[in-house]
């Protein structure tokens, strides 16, 4: 006999949410295969996020920057058609240079507030097999939350030789973890 995980999305087996969800990403491309297998990534995190969501809305907004014009071209060419439009509202822009990756946020402002939940993430924050129903149960009717980040190097005792990843020491899980919290934040 076929296992039932085998004939039935596991997602389909998540209890779902009554709230609205819209989802807004930066990602940047600098090469083919980067794009490739960011696009398979975001399209698990869209199908798992959707899928809890899947009774009321989830859209979300994917401000993609490539480093080139051909990445672009590639990308309405070969990727474009195969995402789905109804939920997904790409953003491109070419730039090899730094960008402001919540500049773009500006022009979906008065559209938040048709949604129960708002999400911004970094492309690297992976929705798949992150405890999604439990980080909004613990978060209760906090207006703003998010999970904290740490490499997993970072975690181990030698950190004094690992480089921290955390430009903003308010992420920084291992601050909170040791119970170092910056002044403003308790």
């Amino acid at each position: 006999q076929v296992p039932p995980s085998l004939t039935v999305p596991d997602y389909l087996n998540q209890p779902t949410r009554n709230e609205s969800i819209l989802v807004f990403m930066n990602v940047r491309f600098a090469t083919s295969k980067r794009m490739a297998n960011e696009l398979n990534r975001t399209l698990l995190d869209l199908d798992t996020l959707c899928a809890v969501h899947r009774h009321t809305k989830c859209h979300w907004v994917i401000h993609s920057v490539f480093t080139q014009d051909f990445l672009l071209e590639r990308f309405h060419k070969e990727y474009k058609e195969k995402l789905p439009s109804n939920i997904i509202d790409f953003r491109t822009t070419v730039s090899d240079g730094r960008f402001n990756k919540f500049g773009f946020l500006k022009d979906y402002l008065t559209n938040m507030s048709n949604y129960d939940l708002v999400l911004v993430k970094d492309n690297d924050q992976r929705i798949a097999g992150f405890p999604w129903a439990s980080f909004l149960d613990k978060k209760g009717s906090a207006i703003v939350s998010g999970p904290l980040r740490q490499a997993p190097g970072e975690s181990f005792l030698k950190t004094k030789i690992w480089e921290i990843s955390q430009h903003y020491k308010f992420h920084d899980a291992r601050g909170w973890k040791m119970r170092n919290f910056a002044p403003w934040s308790t």
